[in-house]
């Protein structure tokens, strides 16, 4: 599970925006093994919290016209991508063991 925490940290991109902690990826990588081992920590105990996301207004097309957009912390980006990850796998091997087979 570990290997699969950090890889799933590597997965995420630099370039993006810090949440309303202001947490860049690199700055999370920075005492990654203490954050990582925290976060799972919290999650297998039932105790993770996801923080609020820091709310943005993007363009939106052409125009004066904006929308909201929230973005949530690095933390919460690793652990989002980590379920998304499972939720993927799990979902390519239900569909694939319920495949019909004469």
């Amino acid at each position: 599970m570990w290997k699969f925490f950090t890889g799933t940290y590597g997965r995420l991109k630099n370039d993006r925006a810090p949440g309303y902690d202001g947490q860049t990826v690199r700055d999370y990588g920075n005492d990654l093994d203490r954050r990582l081992t925290d976060l799972l920590t919290r999650v297998k105990g039932g105790s993770y919290c996801a923080p609020p996301v820091m709310r943005v207004r993007i363009p939106k097309g052409e125009g004066k016209a904006t929308r909201p957009i929230g973005i949530p912390t690095t933390e919460d980006k690793v652990l989002q991508r980590a379920v998304a990850m499972l939720s993927s796998d799990a979902s390519t091997h239900a569909s694939a063991s319920s495949a019909f087979c004469p």
